[in-house]
């Protein structure tokens, strides 16, 4: 019975702390450079740190009234973010590339956006 209780504690607490320091983590670093190169560097990799700015970008993409019907992937990788995916027009991925640069933690953009049309969903079996 202690055991059971230590454990759902455990759960609990390390659940909040990940949260916690990878929110701590994405608000606390500088915003993205206009220039430089676009190079993840050892020092700078953190899955946590990552991820939440991907999360951060691709919440920004998604609800952005410009971008509501387009499908763009996102990944950051050393607070490099690497957009991919078709979009509608050149404005679009005007739009989303400024999105990206714009985002706090986000050093860089690799932007691999095409115009053209939409890219099949991978978890969707009806669009294979």
């Amino acid at each position: 019975m202690d055991t059971a209780r230590t454990s759902r504690f455990r759960r609990r607490f390390g659940l909040a702390l990940c949260l916690a320091l990878s929110l701590a983590l994405s608000l606390g670093i500088a915003p993205a450079r206009a220039a430089g190169k676009c190079e993840v560097r050892p020092d700078d990799i953190s899955f946590f740190a990552d991820n939440a700015k991907g999360v951060q970008l691709g919440a920004k993409l998604q609800f952005n009234k410009a971008l509501l019907r387009e499908k763009i992937r996102v990944k950051v990788s050393g607070g490099v973010a690497i957009l991919s995916g078709n979009v509608s027009s050149q404005e679009a991925i005007r739009t989303a590339e400024k999105i990206a640069r714009e985002t706090s933690g986000i050093r860089c953009v690799q932007s691999w956006l095409k115009v053209g049309p939409p890219l099949p969903d991978e978890n969707n079996p009806y669009d294979r």
